[in-house]
């Protein structure tokens, strides 16, 4: 941080730049680059005004302070919201991963699926490959479901030719004839 300079500087001006020094070197220390260099040019124009023999620009050093830390506040609130908006991609990702894992898809699918959400840079790009899970998800569940049925009805007809015609027909009953024809056998058994 330059000091300014001058063969007949006064002790306050001394003063003043010594209380300051440290809080100006943290704010160019810890502020980006276009804050950075608005604060390094205020910095230079005023101690080189100070050095020309204009000790009352001495005065302004503290308002400079307040311009860093201002320009540090701003700086610090963006920060933590690029951070927090980052911290809520990254569990969008999580549970939508954890989603296409446990989806049941094609594996060719689950892999496409987990490439564009690594590449997905925003909640709506995000949101379009959870969209893409849910058809895909949808789609794969009506086929299970399709052969699940042609399953059973494959087992339903190996019984029916398996079993003799008697117990076929029996099959074929109902649950309330079944019922009935229970009851009639256990009501003429006990006379």
């Amino acid at each position: 941080m330059p000091a300014p300079e001058h063969h007949h500087l006064p002790g306050w001006v001394r003063r003043e730049y010594a209380r300051v020094r440290p809080p100006l070197g943290d704010l160019l220390v810890l502020l980006e680059p276009p804050a950075r260099d608005e604060l390094r040019s205020r910095l230079d124009e005023l101690t080189a005004g100070i050095s020309s023999g204009r000790f009352s620009l001495a005065w302004q050093y503290p308002a400079l302070v307040a311009f860093g830390r201002n320009e540090y506040d701003k700086q610090r609130r963006a920060q933590e919201a690029a951070a927090s908006a980052r911290r809520g991609l990254d569990a969008a990702r999580r549970r939508l991963s954890a989603s296409i894992r446990d989806a049941g898809v094609a594996a060719e699918a689950a892999a496409r699926l987990q490439r564009a959400l690594r590449a997905a840079e925003s909640e709506d790009a995000v949101a379009a490959v959870e969209s893409e899970l849910s058809q895909l998800t949808v789609a794969s569940r009506s086929a299970h479901d399709r052969r699940r049925e042609r399953e059973i009805e494959r087992a339903r007809s190996r019984i029916r030719r398996a079993a003799p015609h008697t117990v076929a027909e029996e099959q074929s009953e109902s649950w309330q004839d079944v019922l009935r024809r229970f009851a009639e056998q256990q009501g003429g058994a006990g006379l």
